[in-house]
């Protein structure tokens, strides 16, 4: 294998590592695979045994190939249960499938698994493949069977079936993490009631005290330090000094050489990543303890190369995957600048899940916060620290970071167990709260990470001298004599009851013991709620007893005795006094063990006086008589009452009646007053509203009269009233809306209409008192009279005004009009308001016109006019179909003809202009004509109607040059695989029908036929037999003039005709990147592109990266890929950034077949709803040749074998 092509292979191993792309699929040559399969461990121990807790550990499979191994074979995990992950891999599988609940691991090629060995697709001599897998046991004798099954074609010795892992119980460490003691308080609890029906609650407390020990050492330290060695960490914005090797080594000094272990990475380019200690051939990745020796590799270092990310993360993880110590804290402590070739952690292949999933810690430094999202991404998803170097002080970042990880790998964690759970009412309260509370098999763990931040002794996480932590909770029990038993257990960081890495120690707890005392009876204490202040007689007051208590039992009884003879038993009690005076009011309680007690308070009742109502208030009229109904009352049942009113118009009665009457002498309001007096001196009044009402006069307006409108009547009232003193105001209304007529009897007044009117007679006095009377009027009617005339003469199709004039009548009547428009006798508007109305008559003629004049009474007038109507010349628009070709038919035609008349039309056509009419009279509007030689012709034309009117116009017609051949091309499908048919459809226009045609097709493979012209259309199939971008064209033909189409482009591949691969980069010219030209410099790229087995669509990954303007595409699909000789041209679909959907095109040249450079073109674009493509990138653009020089890198046209 040449130097150039190991280059390209080294460039794809690492390119296919970061974007997880399917290798090539294996000879299908039938071989055996004499591997070696061993499982590491053999036999796994869990902590608890067989006590149902499930645990978690891992084992690791390895296979070794041989010199005839030819392919690595598919994993199969039988013990499906339990399996919790699908492994970690040096080697990543092609496919992951669960079948019949087995998990199934594949793989289709090998070229990349060891950095050792040769990089073809075979799996042989000196190669391993390494597999690591989790799983969960709770019991101990578990298997877990690895079984190797390879692909049909491929035999396996039987004696590579079923390796095993079996699991075994190991007992619980007798060394403790932690030195702690505990206590328990109150360790005896006295209750009052025997009784075991009602559960007691008492609050406990747990206190676990730490006393320092001699094992509180933290977990070792396993780093790998991975550092970015390319060009771009001597830039002067980054570290031109070598500062950060520097503070790397000042880091291993920080470290403890007696317990912890490191690994060096450098990376870039892959082929100039190193590592230390190397990897022997056959052996794992080991971490060393010889932090000299690091250091002197880490001074090594040299700026070089592309910053690869994936290359030194894939790396470091190799270093981790092989360490077995279980106690150490794994970690990579990863420092760049941020800047390469990275692949998210939102693609779940990525290496940093991987990471994540295997339990590393990524703890990252960045050199450049504008462009380190890659490191933030490493360190938040596999719960690293990130930091930033500021003002270039490396050594900080480490210091910083090496106080993070160290207080997070010292011990004294605590886990606390309360084994009696049926008493157990809540979580509890703590001075330290806990991280979590579980339920493990009936138990209760309450659980602590971190108790450095309440400790207040010093800074460590630990429980030591001095330092405890107290449990609060509340027990319930309804038995004497409960035990309640503690346990405590303490482990490492981050412990779990499930662990199986952690140590326990049980501590035994004093049990709580509940004794019950008996106590002698304590009397209750009486208590009335009050006091009781200002009381009236009468009033119900509320007794409340509910004040008593009895502190060691219940009240049974309460008796209350008011003063005034009642009594009553209840704990409260309503009661009201009769009488005014001072009462003793007792209350005596007994508790339910028989003892009493008795308390008084004393109450004081004052006098009410008593109640008056004069009844409701009173309405007559003057000289009626009014009775009074008034009623007393008073609280003091005993009191003498006096009764007297006052009427309010000067009179009064004191007989001492509640009902007296009286009677009002004229009409007025009156104040009634009513006095009511008891015996104690106490004394009520009320009064009522007496209202005498006026009588109105009487009225007679006389007798009803009738009159012609426009006649005076005369009117006779008369009007008395009772109220010989009152003034009379007289009033007349006479019903038609005029004016009232005020101060007489007898006015006189004059109707203008006919009707009948009521006429009505008011009479006022002087207290607003009013009498009426009316008569009725009748007045006739008189009919109206006019005058009726037109407008005329008018045209036909023209409206005609007919209008009454010199309207009269006696009477203010308003008027209806009607019109007979023909003159037989039937009116054709009939009672409208406007004395003018419009017709219009569609032929010339004289027509006379009936109309009517009618009042609102009914009452008409008809007379007669006589209107005259003249004749209007037709009207309409002269068009022609022009433009037309020479010698073609051309149509003169009206349109929108219009007569205001009835009147049938004639038309005329003139051709040559000349005055003489060459088609005349006829009934069609349109006519027809043809002119031979192009140029524009007046045409004039004439329409006529019935009566001898007519119009003429004239129209311009256009007659054109016959236009040459037009052709459109259409090749479809413009993409198939070779031996496969196209079809190509020519449609022409403008073909002369006279004419001969002949057709020739030019397939763009050297082939040239000759096709038929049908219906101005030409069909022509073809197939195609070699793969390439063809241009298709048609030439049509008549023996003096050609006219030729061709289509662009028709892509024939061959699935079977090789594949290309490639990698390196090229110097990105300015004009490349639309977004902005300016821009120019390393554009990195690496690509794979074919068609699997069967396949019509090819697949692989292409990668590009212009780095100056922070360009990334990723493609997603491809739709085609051909293989010409040394040249390939394949086109797809993917996004830049992550977003969008972009389509794009590669064109790559092996130089090696051409004897000269490997070339290459990237074309980026999109296209808008129109389909018009923008170029987003295109090294080449304007430029006709094929692609750009690689400055490195190579490209590989792969021809079938």
């Amino acid at each position: 294998m040449n130097h150039k092509k190991r280059a390209l292979t080294s460039f794809i191993l690492i390119f296919a590592l970061v974007t997880q792309i399917a290798a090539v699929a294996a000879d299908t040559t039938a071989a055996s695979i004499p591997c070696e399969i061993q499982v590491t461990p053999s036999e796994i121990g869990l902590l608890n045994g067989d006590s149902g807790i499930a645990e978690t550990s891992s084992f690791t499979l390895t296979l070794h190939g041989t010199a005839t191994t030819v392919s690595l074979p598919t994993v199969v995990l039988t013990t499906e249960s339990y399996i919790v992950n699908e492994g970690s891999w040096n080697i990543n599988p092609s496919t992951i499938d669960v079948i019949d609940g087995k998990h199934k691991m594949t793989w289709y090629a090998v070229h990349y698994s060891s950095l050792v060995g040769d990089f073809d697709f075979a799996f042989e001599d000196g190669e391993t493949a390494v597999f690591s897998f989790q799983f969960n046991s709770a019991q101990s004798g578990t298997l877990l069977n690895v079984l190797d099954e390879a692909e049909s074609y491929i035999q396996l010795p039987s004696t590579l079936i079923s390796p095993q892992v079996t699991v075994t119980g190991y007992p619980i460490p007798s060394e403790p993490n932690l030195s702690v003691t505990t206590s328990v308080s109150p360790t005896t609890i006295t209750v009052d009631d025997e009784s075991t029906a009602d559960p007691e609650e008492m609050a406990v407390t747990i206190t676990v005290d730490g006393y320092g020990g001699t094992t509180q050492t933290r977990r070792p330290i396993h780093a790998v330090l991975v550092i970015d060695k390319s060009v771009s960490m001597g830039y002067p914005d980054v570290d031109p000094t070598g500062l950060r090797l520097d503070a790397a080594k000042n880091f291993l000094d920080m470290l403890d050489p007696t317990k912890d272990k490191v690994a060096l990475v450098a990376f870039s380019d892959p082929h100039y990543t190193v590592s230390y200690p190397e990897s022997e051939q056959f052996m794992p990745y080991l971490l060393t303890d010889d932090f000299d020796e690091v250091k002197e590799n880490i001074g090594a270092i040299v700026n070089e190369g592309s910053t690869y990310i994936n290359t030194g993360l894939a790396l470091s993880l190799n270093y981790l995957h092989w360490d077995t110590d279980p106690d150490a804290l794994k970690m990579v402590i990863f420092m760049s600048d941020g800047d390469g070739v990275y692949t998210e952690s939102s693609d779940p292949n990525s290496l940093t899940n991987v990471a994540a999933s295997a339990g590393y810690k990524i703890h990252t430094i960045s050199l450049s916060d504008d462009r380190d999202d890659s490191l933030q991404d490493m360190a938040y998803v596999t719960g690293g620290k990130y930091t930033l170097v500021v003002d270039d002080d490396f050594n900080s970042a480490f210091t910083e970071l090496f106080d993070y990880v160290i207080d997070r790998t010292s011990p004294g964690y605590i886990d606390v167990l309360a084994v009696t759970m049926p008493y157990i009412l809540n979580e509890g309260t703590f001075n330290i709260m806990p991280n979590d509370f579980d339920e493990i098999s009936g138990y209760t763990v309450i659980s602590w990470n971190d108790i450095a931040p309440y400790s207040g002794k010093d800074g460590d996480h630990y429980l030591g001298a001095d330092e405890s932590v107290k449990i609060k909770f509340t027990a319930t029990c309804n038995t004497v004599g409960t035990n309640l038993d503690i346990l405590v257990v303490s482990g490492g960081s981050e412990v779990s009851y499930a662990n199986t890495q952690a140590q326990r120690v049980s501590v035994p707890m004093p049990r709580v013991t509940i004794n019950v005392q008996e106590l002698p009876n304590v009397a209750p204490t009486a208590a009335i709620i009050g006091p009781y202040k200002d009381i009236e007689e009468g009033e119900l007051l509320f007794f409340d007893g509910s004040g008593s208590t009895d502190s060691d039992g219940t009240i049974v009884s309460y008796d209350w005795s008011f003063g005034d003879g009642n009594t009553a038993a209840s704990v409260t009690a309503d009661h009201a006094y009769a009488d005014d005076g001072v009462y003793i009011v007792t209350l005596a309680v007994t508790d339910d063990d028989g003892a009493t007690d008795t308390t008084t308070h004393e109450i004081a009742v004052s006098n009410v006086a008593p109640l008056a109502d004069a009844g409701e208030d009173k309405k007559l009229a003057e000289g009626s008589t009014v009775s009074f109904v008034g009623s007393a009352s008073d609280a003091g049942v005993a009191d003498i009452l006096t009764i007297s009113w006052d009427f309010g118009d000067g009179n009064s009665d004191t007989t001492g009646t509640l009902n007296p009457t009286h009677v009002y002498a004229d009409d007025g309001d009156y104040l009634g007053t009513l006095t009511v007096a008891d015996d104690d001196g106490e004394s009520a009044t009320d009064t009522l509203m007496v209202t005498v009402t006026n009588v109105a006069p009487v009225v007679d307006a006389g007798a009803d009269q009738t009159l012609d409108e426009g006649d005076a009547v005369n009117f006779n009232g008369v009007a008395s009233d009772p109220g010989t003193s009152d003034t009379l105001t007289v009033s007349w209304d006479f019903g038609d809306g005029t004016a009232d007529t005020i101060g007489t009897l007898s006015p006189t007044h004059v109707y203008y209409n006919e009707g009948t009117y009521i006429v009505t007679l008011t009479v006022t006095d002087d207290d607003g008192g009013i009498g009426t009377d009316t008569l009725a009027v009748t007045v006739l009617n008189v009919a109206p009279t006019a005058t009726l005339s037109n407008n005329g003469p008018v045209e036909e199709g023209s409206p005609v005004t007919v209008s009454f004039i010199d309207q009269y009548d006696p009477g203010s009547d308003v008027f209806t009009y009607s019109f007979d428009w023909n003159n037989d006798g039937a009116y054709d508007i009939v009672d409208q308001t406007a004395a003018v109305a419009q017709y219009t008559w569609y032929d010339n003629g004289y027509y006379t016109v009936n109309g009517i004049i009618k009042d609102e009474d009914g009452t008409s007038t008809e007379s007669t006019t006589v209107v005259t109507v003249v004749n209007v010349a037709p009207t309409a628009e002269l068009r022609n179909s022009g433009p037309v070709s020479e010698g073609g038919s051309v149509t003169v035609y009206f349109s929108g003809e219009y007569d205001p008349g009835t009147d049938i039309f004639t038309y005329s056509f003139d051709w040559d202009n000349d005055g003489v009419y060459d088609v005349v009279d006829q009934v069609t509007a349109s006519a027809q004509s043809t002119f031979m030689t192009a140029g524009v012709y007046t045409v004039t034309a004439k329409i006529a109607d019935d009566d001898g009117g007519f119009t003429e116009y004239t129209t311009d017609v256009i007659v054109e040059t016959v236009e040459p051949i037009g052709c459109s091309l259409v090749v479809s499908p413009d993409l198939v695989q070779v031996e496969e048919t196209v079809t190509g459809a020519a449609t022409f226009v403008n073909l002369v029908a006279s004419n001969v045609y002949v057709a020739e097709w030019d397939w763009g493979d050297g082939t040239i036929e000759t096709g038929a012209l049908t219906d101005n259309t030409v069909i022509g199939l073809h197939v195609y037999s070699e793969a390439g971008v063809y241009t298709v064209s048609i030439t049509l033909t008549d023996g003096t003039s050609s006219v030729t189409q061709t289509y662009q482009y028709v892509v024939v591949y061959d699935p079977d005709g090789g594949f290309v691969t490639g990698g390196g980069w090229i110097d990105s010219p300015e004009g490349a990147y639309s977004v902005d030209p300016s821009l120019s410099g390393r554009a990195t790229f690496g690509f794979v592109s074919k068609y699997k087995k069967g396949a019509t669509v090819p697949t692989g990954n292409t990668e590009f990266i212009f780095h100056t303007a922070g360009l990334n595409f990723h493609s997603s699909s491809y739709d085609w890929l051909v293989i010409a000789g040394a040249k390939a041209k394949y086109k797809g679909v993917g996004a830049i950034n992550g977003e969008g959907e972009y389509k794009f095109m590669i064109t790559a040249t092996d130089g090696d077949l051409t004897g000269s450079d490997d070339t290459f073109r990237m074309k980026i674009w999109t296209e808008d709803e129109y389909g018009v493509e923008h170029v987003i990138y295109d090294n080449q653009i304007g430029d006709i040749t094929e692609g750009t020089a690689l400055s490195s890198g190579n490209i590989v046209v792969h021809k079938p074998k």
